[in-house]
């Protein structure tokens, strides 16, 4: 992997308005999710803030999910392909540049966005997390992370393998906004689906209809594994002029 290729990778991410501006939006809805997201107790407990942080980061999904699909969607507008396949002719090499810069930047994102959510809604309802609270937030927060890297993996390969972003997009935002609660009804296979099979590390109760949150992660890992294979053979063949 060219290191000035990564870089320009990194370029193409910030220069790119539309994502900034997700970002921008992401960094305050989440932390305003924390507070708003359910009614408050009378006693504030530990438990109750967890779920809002747990909570607001799954409906922060949706924004990086929106942020992957603008991010790999770039490519298929405009002959970027085309230049982009110039100055790095491997195209196993080009995938996994752009998820490698990927990978980085969600993993930066999360981390400020986690450290926020924790100021703001300790602040908010004036609560003081000690320091066992605070490792057992991020400790549950992992499986968060995971999960929110899996999907947007996810939706990477689904942008490849449809050569749409409007396509992929609605397909992955439909399964977090309801659709796949709508379809659990009808057919109990859909839990090992991506965004449901991980469902049980959103929440400090775990729900028997959901895989356990090992479990979940794996097969949202499998999902994530075989379609990223599937686009890396559709980007081998794929004609770019």
């Amino acid at each position: 992997m060219k290191k000035t290729y990564f870089i320009s990778e990194q370029l193409k991410f910030i220069y790119n308005r539309w994502i900034i501006l997700t970002i921008l939006g992401l960094g305050l809805f989440i932390p305003t999710m924390t507070i708003v997201l359910n009614t408050a107790p009378e006693k504030i407990s530990f438990d109750f803030l967890a779920n809002q942080i747990l909570q607001s980061f799954y409906l922060g999904q949706v924004g990086f999910v929106v942020i992957t699909a603008l991010y790999f969607g770039q490519e298929l507008s405009h002959a970027t392909l085309r230049t982009s396949l110039l100055c790095l002719p491997n195209r196993g090499k080009f995938l996994l540049t752009k998820l490698l810069s990927l990978l980085m930047w969600e993993i930066i994102l999360l981390a400020v966005f986690t450290i926020f959510s924790i100021i703001v809604i300790s602040f908010n309802f004036r609560y003081n997390m000690n320091q066992e609270e605070l490792l057992k937030m991020f400790t549950l927060l992992i499986s968060v992370y995971l999960s929110t890297i899996q999907l947007s993996f996810i939706q990477a390969a689904l942008v490849m393998i449809g050569g749409s972003m409007v396509v992929a997009l609605a397909a992955v935002l439909s399964f977090i906004l309801g659709l796949g609660q709508v379809l659990l009804q009808f057919y109990h296979g859909f839990r090992y689906f991506p965004v449901l099979s991980v469902m049980n590390a959103f929440s400090t109760r775990a729900k028997s209809v959901y895989p356990e949150v090992v479990a979940g992660l794996s097969f949202q890992q499998l999902w994530c594994i075989l379609l990223l294979v599937t686009a890396f053979f559709i980007l081998r063949r794929r004609t770019v002029r």
